[in-house]
């Protein structure tokens, strides 16, 4: 994984975000909108046009059938691919955790902290992370973006792009690996030897 980073100048935080928090704790994913309609928008016109110029040739019987379904199956896979790939973009990863948000949210500080990720915190809800990716693009700003939602019981994580112009992701991110990694932490936290250490150090 590249290497993580952080700072004012990198992305920006979805300013309806907060207004979006209590559907993400309910559905466990981002809600449909202009924005996340788009990119759907996007694959639907570009698996029509492919039929749409090998069609004349098949009434004509220019090209051998067979042949331009193939093709057109061939050609259209890649956006049937990124399809469910965005459709896992949207979605929210759980991961069970303490039972009380606040305790949750300093255990994304301890993981955070100990893997010597750098992160961002929302200015209006303390309880959502960010961390971004170094710029993934060649001609243009593409960044992974990372989201810790601290909850009751379990944090949500998701792994989205941002700085795609079709908002189609350029892989399958991030998301399930830091799930294994912070359900890892826990569990070293919930081991014997450390929950003693912590009470004596709270």
């Amino acid at each position: 994984m590249k290497q993580i980073s952080s700072s004012p100048e990198q992305g920006l935080w979805n300013e309806s975000l907060i207004s979006q928090l209590a559907f993400i704790r309910r559905r466990l994913r981002f809600p449909m909108n202009r924005r996340t309609l788009a990119p759907f928008a996007a694959i639907a016109a570009s698996g029509l046009l492919i039929p749409f110029f090998l069609v004349p040739h098949l009434l004509q019987g220019k090209a051998d059938s067979w042949l331009l379904i193939v093709l057109c199956t061939l050609v259209n896979l890649p956006l049937v691919v990124g399809f469910f790939r965005y459709l896992r973009s949207l979605r929210f990863v759980v991961v069970p955790a303490y039972p009380l948000l606040a305790d949750n949210m300093q255990l994304l500080e301890r993981f955070f902290r100990e893997n010597h990720f750098a992160y961002g915190r929302h200015p209006d809800a303390p309880e959502v992370f960010q961390m971004l990716s170094k710029n993934l693009g060649r001609q243009q700003e593409l960044r992974e973006v990372l989201l810790f939602i601290a909850d009751d019981g379990r944090v949500l994580l998701n792994s989205h792009f941002s700085g795609n112009r079709l908002g189609m992701p350029v892989s399958l991110g991030h998301s399930r690996e830091m799930a294994r990694m912070l359900q890892y932490c826990l569990q070293e936290e919930q081991s014997p030897e450390v929950s003693t250490s912590l009470r004596r150090t709270a």
